[in-house]
């Protein structure tokens, strides 16, 4: 997760301009961990390729350690993100951290049923 992060964020180290390309890629990445942590099902397909297979199984995240692990890499960018935002200069990649840090903020704190 950790190099995929670094590739999809590259810019909260290399603090340079986050263009509409990037911003989309990075608001999908978001989505995508948030699905993980609150699915519209509990069962989700996983895909593994091995040794040049792909293997196809549906899990029951709810029962493995993959919200742990996403929750946990999502608090993490969040910190990246807001401590990025603070010294970008640029306007609209300024918004989109801000807004990037409040999706993952809400998409963490549990909905009042």
């Amino acid at each position: 997760m950790n190099d995929t992060k670094a590739g999809v964020w590259k810019e909260l180290t290399t603090k340079s301009t986050i263009d509409i390309y990037r911003r989309n890629i990075q608001k999908a990445y978001i989505e995508a961990l948030l699905n993980l942590i609150n699915p519209a099902n509990t069962t989700t397909m996983l895909i593994t390729i091995s040794r040049g297979s792909v293997n196809i199984n549906n899990i029951n995240t709810a029962n493995t350690d993959i919200p742990s692990v996403v929750r946990a890499h999502l608090i993490s960018l969040r910190s990246e993100i807001l401590a990025a935002s603070a010294s970008t200069t640029d306007k609209l990649s300024k918004y989109h951290l801000q807004d990037a840090a409040e999706r993952i903020k809400n998409g963490l704190t549990p909905k009042e049923k």
